[in-house]
């Protein structure tokens, strides 16, 4: 219950920032109240500003004596909706200067929130408020906010998510551009102080002087999720905005920028000196696609400077419809540029530099392109090859449809435009197979772009039939990411007029990124023709890590799901995303000291500068920072880079290489981007080791198996010798898994007196590595023996890169094992562990059949041996007996040579089947020499056929109890035994009860296991299906397909009534 005084607030947030202005005279924004049937207003809290930035704005409204409502005050709205009051001049808009919408339901009266006007608040509950603001002159990275009460402390975690999403900092700049939002590097809170500092790494944030910055509070999303600031007393801060600005001299800044051709017009937001000339080449844009066609453009000659405005003339044109990312960088410029002298004799200030990692505006003078036309189910889908302006609204007769050349019955009825394109509605379902145009001529509201340029008038064009039916759901094929954008292609043209949200999709990065990883998110999402595409916050890069998109279908009370041009939705899905381009990842051919120098193994592509923050040097002797990067200009295969201080000769000095998240970063000559160096040692003195390999070759199937011998070279920067007389230098391997688990010596095996050395590790059972074998860098030991120059007979550094898991090279020496057996007749079926190699079928088969229950023979098996995965099958052969039916006690005896030479049974790497024991013999000698064996008992399936042992519906109908259209009912088949389903001439059917009536699932999976998976997709005519749905007594049909059990018996497909199964007499309709 709020008192007398007490205020009332109420917080209204959009979906993106808005610009808020009450600088005219009376001008105001309000939300209006009812409090106990009176009117009331609350009015914006603007914290002194008189206009502003944010997504959340807070009204206040101060409870008075004569206030009572013991129901709860209301937030009521206009007859027009809306929930915000302009009023006296005010104004609301989004970031493109178009009026934002104030519209949104009213808020009921709560309990929560009743009014009392005649009672006095406690004088110590009130919630504490900002009484001042101040930014840091120096370093303009750090904002105190003071309040006049104490606040309370909160743990370390709760400041965290405080920190990321309670409160909102804009007005920043990164390196002279201007951003909407920034991330805080850390919050803390010490008595009536709340302390906010900027990131500093990487792209540094900045609060400028003489430029406003403005601070916000959810105090709602706070309390909700349980970290809301609060006083001493307990009680909680309300949401506020403060604006602040940084003392300083104000110096002239990127307001915008636009290219036409070679003319690139740069503004500032403060009058620029006309005597500051730079060159043109202190100003550059990259233009298009950052790794395929992007392309490094430089300004010429001298820069021209007038009032607030600099004109710079290109070395190349910028296509309209390129991307353009300016930078200006004035290094040593004797005449950089400034702003306009505040007296005589005195210079203005200089101009920030600003990078080209912030996108300047390009003005858009290409209209929209029709790039596709179809026709399908009732409407005719028209694509274009940019985002549409949404608010055109072409009249339906601004369209006609031509069905061979006549427009009788073909008139659009309705056109509405999205984002991704035009759809004209028909009156009518379309003709299958009849040829059909579309015209356009403009109206009053034409198609345009945001940008306003019209679409072309269409005469006649041709539109690409698609018939008035396809009930299949649409089915992505592939996903490719590049540059800014990530490509889904499916088999069906899709729907452009009913997009989903970005909201629907979401981006998974693989596990393992690193310090500094920027999450990736979707941006925008349209529709062309079969393609989706969803513009991406970070960049992909072709050295970027593999990620995931996941599309969740929102449902059809959404009304927009990703939908083929029949309407049909796409189901939710997962997909891997290719990278486009090439990545190289052992491009470096070396480095060493001399400031530090990097060599490729290929030449540097110089279009992209490189950047010092890309590079980290470590060594020994205490802390490197460094200070340059550049590319030789004497040698296309180095860069150099300058550091802080010198190194002395027994120092071990690194280096390391990593690309930003979002970066170009570094490409070669052959256009393949440069993967990130992690720990590179440097030469500096004592010669080291400059490359470690995998020299050895696994085979075709990329595997070692026991027995092989896993080799890696070390290669120097110069000639070694080895000495292993008093011990064996090794090096470590690893093989993954529990942490130290995988690890292995390879010794020393030859190279001595070269500069390449070769280490060796045998692989032996039960050795195994399913990611491959890695290199553990700086594990090279030379364990009693020596590793010397050849030259000057000085210990080398022993310190050398590692290698990651490499796929190309994984490790199985696990032996396949017998798990069980079968006898069938004549017929032995025998499961393994892991599939075998079809093309090893060697070593001996001894085999007891029982021939009747007092007797037995012991034989040994003639063949065929047949592999298939993994089981193999042994027929007894001609002339041997054949167990008969419920005989019990068969047994098998595999035996092989233990050398390998009769080409036993072996896994796909080359491992032989484990076989324990020495041969005892079953009754066929007992030589043991050089033979191993394994057993096993055989249970006999002869004349036995599988059967059904159950069968149920397992989809859940959810909450609501029934299945909407689309959705997927699936139900289960046991067996008492592994079946084989056969679909080459059919597909085996499920009748299930629906809705009083028949409904056929279709077999979906399970061959091979003894449950099989039946899936009934609901259609639109027979949703929503109510629970139960039940399977059928004895409703599983063949359909012109096969269930057989292993041996090949067809199985027995009856059942009669179960739980979840009822009798009903199934009969044929509409022939299935």
């Amino acid at each position: 219950t709020y008192g007398r005084g007490e205020v009332i607030r109420v917080q209204v947030t959009w979906s993106a920032d808005v610009l808020w202005d009450v600088s005219a005279s009376g001008a105001e924004l309000a939300v209006r109240l009812d409090v106990g049937g009176t009117a009331r207003t609350a009015a914006l809290v603007t914290g002194g500003a008189s206009s502003g930035q944010a997504r959340a704005l807070s009204f206040e409204y101060a409870v008075v004596q004569a206030d009572a409502d013991a129901d709860g005050v209301t937030v009521t709205r206009t007859a027009a909706h809306d929930v915000v009051v302009l009023a006296g001049g005010a104004t609301l808009k989004d970031l493109h200067e178009r009026d934002a919408s104030r519209t949104h339901a009213a808020l009921a009266a709560g309990a929560g929130h009743k009014v009392d006007g005649s009672r006095a608040p406690a004088a110590d509950a009130a919630a504490p408020e900002v009484t001042a603001t101040a930014v840091d002159a120096a370093s303009g990275r750090t904002i105190t906010l003071t309040f006049d009460k104490e606040l309370a402390a909160m743990p370390a975690a709760q400041l965290d998510e405080l920190r990321k999403w309670g409160l909102t900092v804009v007005g920043a700049y990164v390196e002279g551009v201007r951003i909407p939002g920034m991330g805080l590097q850390g919050i803390e809170i010490d008595g009536r102080t709340l302390t906010l500092r900027l990131r500093s790494q990487h792209a540094a944030q900045e609060i400028l002087p003489g430029r406003p910055v403005s601070v916000g509070y959810r105090a709602a999303l706070a309390a909700e999720q349980g970290w809301a600031l609060r006083g001493a007393n307990g009680t909680a801060v309300a949401a506020f905005t403060r604006t602040m600005t940084r003392a300083g001299a104000v110096e002239p800044l990127l307001s915008s920028a636009a290219v036409a051709g070679t003319k690139l017009t740069i503004t500032f937001d403060e009058e620029l000196d006309p005597g500051s000339t730079p060159a043109g080449r202190r100003f550059h844009l990259w233009a298009d696609n950052p790794y395929k066609s992007r392309r490094l453009i430089y300004g010429t000659g001298v820069a021209s400077v007038s009032g607030k405005t600099v004109a710079v003339t290109l070395d190349s044109a910028v296509k309209q419809y390129e991307d353009a990312w300016l930078s200006y960088r004035k290094g040593d410029d004797p005449s950089p540029l400034r702003g306009a002298a505040p007296s005589a004799g005195v210079l203005g200030p200089v101009a920030r530099d600003f990078n080209g990692f912030i996108h300047a505006t390009v003005h858009d003078r290409t209209a929209p392109k029709l790039v596709g036309a179809v026709a399908a189910k009732s409407a005719v889908s028209l694509y274009y090859d940019e985002p549409l302006d949404t608010d055109s609204a072409p009249a339906a007769g601004d369209y006609e449809v031509f069905v061979g050349t006549s427009t009788t019955g073909s008139a659009p009825t309705h056109a509405a435009v999205s984002a991704s394109g035009v759809v004209l509605s028909l009156g009518a379902p379309v003709t299958d197979g009849a040829a059909m145009k579309v015209s356009y001529t403009a109206g009053s509201n034409p198609v345009m772009d945001p940008a306003g340029n019209r679409a072309a008038n269409l005469d006649k064009h041709t539109v690409e039939n698609k018939g008035p039916t396809n009930t299949d759901e649409p089915v992505h094929n592939t996903a490719t990411a590049y540059h800014g954008e990530l490509t889904l292609t499916f088999d069906k043209w899709m729907d452009p007029q009913h997009v989903p949200a970005v909201g629907a999709f979401a981006l998974s990065q693989r596990p393992g990124h690193r310090a500094g990883y920027v999450e990736r998110k979707v941006t925008s999402v349209a529709v062309r023709e079969d393609k989706v595409k969803l513009g991406l916050s970070v960049w992909a890069f072709p050295c970027t890590k593999p990620f995931t998109v996941t599309y969740t279908n929102p449902g059809v009370l959404e009304n927009k799901q990703l939908r083929s041009v029949w309407l049909v939705p796409a189901d939710t899905f997962t997909a891997t995303a290719t990278i486009d381009g090439g990545c190289s990842s052992q491009w470096m051919d070396g480095a060493r000291t001399g400031s530090v120098v990097l060599r490729g193994k290929r030449p540097f592509a110089t279009d992209v500068e490189p950047q010092k923050e890309w590079f980290t040097v470590s060594a020994t002797g205490g802390p490197v920072t460094v200070t340059s990067a550049a590319y030789s200009p004497d040698d296309p295969h180095e860069l150099k880079l300058g550091v802080s201080r010198d190194f002395t000769a027994d120092e071990t000095v690194t280096v390391s290489y990593r690309r930003l998240e979002g970066a170009a970063g570094l490409w070669d000559v052959d256009g393949k981007q440069l993967a990130d160096v992690t720990d590179q040692p440097v030469a500096n003195g004592a010669p080291a080791a400059t490359e470690v390999t995998l020299a050895s070759d696994p085979g075709d199937d990329a595997t070692y198996a026991a027995g092989d011998a896993v080799r890696v070279a070390v290669t120097f920067s110069e000639a070694v010798d080895v000495d292993t007389e008093g011990g064996t230098p090794r090096l470590k391997l690893d093989l993954g898994g529990d942490e130290g688990a995988g690890e292995r010596w390879a010794a020393y095996e030859a190279g001595t007196g070269t500069e390449t050395l070769t280490f060796a590790w045998t692989v032996a059972a039960p050795d195994e590595s399913a990611v491959g074998v890695a290199v553990l860098a700086d594990t090279l030991e030379t364990d009693g023996g020596t590793i010397r120059t050849a030259a000057t007979q000085a210990d080398v550094a022993l310190g050398h890169p590692g290698r990651d898991a490499d796929p190309a090279h994984k490790v199985d020496a696990v032996a396949p094992e017998l798990l069980r057996g079968e006898i069938d007749g004549g017929t032995v079926t025998l499961w393994f562990s892991e599939a075998l190699d079809p093309g090893s079928t060697g070593g001996s088969f001894k085999v007891k059949v029982l021939v009747s229950k007092t007797s037995a023979w012991i034989i040994r098996a003639k063949g065929p041996v047949t592999i298939d995965g993994e089981t193999a099958t042994v027929e007894l052969g001609a002339g041997n007996p054949r167990t008969q039916e419920g005989l019990n006690g068969n047994l098998l005896e595999y035996l092989r040579r233990a050398d390998g030479t009769d080409g036993p049974l072996r896994d796909l790497a080359g491992n032989p089947v484990l076989t324990p024991h020495t041969p005892r013999g079953i009754g066929i000698g007992t030589n043991a020499a050089g033979l191993r064996y394994v057993s096993i008992d055989l249970e006999n399936v002869t004349g036995k056929t599988a059967a059904v042992t159950g069968a149920e519906v397992v989809t859940d109908a959810g909450a609501d109890g029934a299945w909407a259209a689309g959705a997927t009912v699936e139900a289960e088949v046991t067996f008492d035994a592994p079946v084989t389903v056969g679909t080459e001439d059919g597909t085996p059917t499920l009748a299930l009860i629906a809705n009083g009536g028949i409904r056929l699932a279709s077999y979906a999976s399970g061959t091979g296991t003894e449950t099989l998976t039946f899936a009934w997709r609901v259609g639109e005519a027979d949703g929503p299906v109510a629970a139960p749905v039940r399977v059928a007594a004895s409703g599983l049909k063949l359909n012109g397909g096969s269930i057989a059990s292993a041996a090949g018996r067809p199985a027995s497909l009856g059942f009669g009534e179960a739980p979840g199964v009822t009798a009903v007499s199934v009969g044929t309709q509409d022939g299935a």
